[in-house]
């Protein structure tokens, strides 16, 4: 086929435009590449920040929710106590009116006291002057001089119960003490106060493990919510955030196998040093690049492609916000 002198003019134009075109085109692709890299990394350090927000926002409500619970809880064992009161005032008008001696009356309210329960089986409390019970849910206590009984923890937590019932009427005290039924010592938080019927300390208290259950499930509640709003985040086609906190921890991750695991048992393939060693080194509250090599879901074994980690140590929170991402989803990008 011969081509007329016009052909020929047209297509060597044309071969010199497609040469130039794909010279041009091979010298921008670096900084393609780079600006490509550039805009996928600022996308993820405002994610991280948008992430750390949430989570904090999170925290907060459940630290409220925790101290709701526990005031909630506070408020329930006054009013039992102040319902508990209300026996020895009820038998100390019988005693008034003539019906009951003042023994008797005494009696039948302390009788009465001991049998109350209320809650996962609480109880009461009663002691005078001394400080020795005079009713009580577990009753070889009843007849005990508590002024010097220790709790389990070396702490006089009845004589600092009087002390703040005599200073002030009534006043909460926290020890440590066994749980009828379990083995092992909880943490107490017991509410005392003075009553002037029968000249009686009366009381009584909740374990704060059973206040902290009802906000593990406040907690775990919100956690979802977070996994949930980590799990639809994406940075490529497979990049993913996770959390994990101050001690390494993994507190989530999309894989499940990792989430609860330790960092400081993962190390960087081909290296000695864990991921959480090189993390730790950066907890001034920046965000932080991380380069590791890894394997990917469909070649398990072979830890061969480079990865790109940002990451943030939250002080407020205690928790390190990580993203990462493969380098050749970043460049196919």
């Amino acid at each position: 086929m011969r081509f007329t002198l016009f052909q020929k003019i047209i297509l060597s134009a044309v071969l010199i435009n497609i040469t130039i075109a794909l010279a041009v085109f091979l010298l921008i692709l670096p900084e393609l590449k780079v600006r490509s890299f550039q805009e996928i990394k600022s996308s993820s350090h405002a994610i991280l920040d948008n992430l750390e927000t949430s989570v904090q926002h999170s925290y907060n409500q459940l630290e409220a929710m925790k101290t709701k619970i526990l005031e909630k809880s506070q408020s329930e064992v006054k009013n039992v106590t102040l319902v508990a009161e209300s026996i020895l005032r009820l038998n100390h008008q019988k005693y008034a009116d003539g019906e009951l001696s003042y023994e008797q009356a005494k009696r039948n309210a302390l009788e009465s006291v001991s049998k109350m329960r209320y809650g996962d089986n609480n109880y009461l409390f009663c002691a005078d002057k001394d400080i020795v019970l005079t009713a009580h849910g577990m009753r070889e206590y009843i007849g005990k001089d508590f002024s010097q009984v220790k709790g389990a923890k070396g702490k006089y937590f009845a004589v600092e119960m009087a002390q703040k019932a005599d200073i002030s009427g009534e006043g909460f005290t926290r020890y440590w003490w066994p749980k009828i039924g379990e083995e092992g010592i909880f943490e107490k938080l017991s509410y005392i106060k003075k009553s002037d019927y029968f000249n009686q300390y009366i009381g009584t208290g909740i374990y704060l493990d059973d206040v902290a259950k009802e906000s593990e499930k406040l907690y775990d509640r919100l956690a979802e919510n977070i996994k949930s709003y980590i799990r639809n985040i994406k940075i490529g086609e497979t990049g993913y955030f996770y959390v994990a906190t101050e001690e390494g921890k993994m507190l989530y991750h999309p894989d499940e196998t990792l989430t609860g695991k330790f960092l400081l048992e993962l190390k960087k393939p081909g290296t000695e040093e864990t991921f959480f060693k090189e993390m730790s080194r950066n907890k001034d509250g920046k965000i932080h690049e991380m380069r590791y090599q890894w394997n990917k879901p469909g070649d398990p074994t072979n830890y061969e492609y480079e990865k790109v980690s940002w990451y943030r140590f939250s002080p407020e929170l205690g928790l390190f916000i990580v993203s990462t991402v493969y380098i050749d989803e970043l460049e196919k990008s």
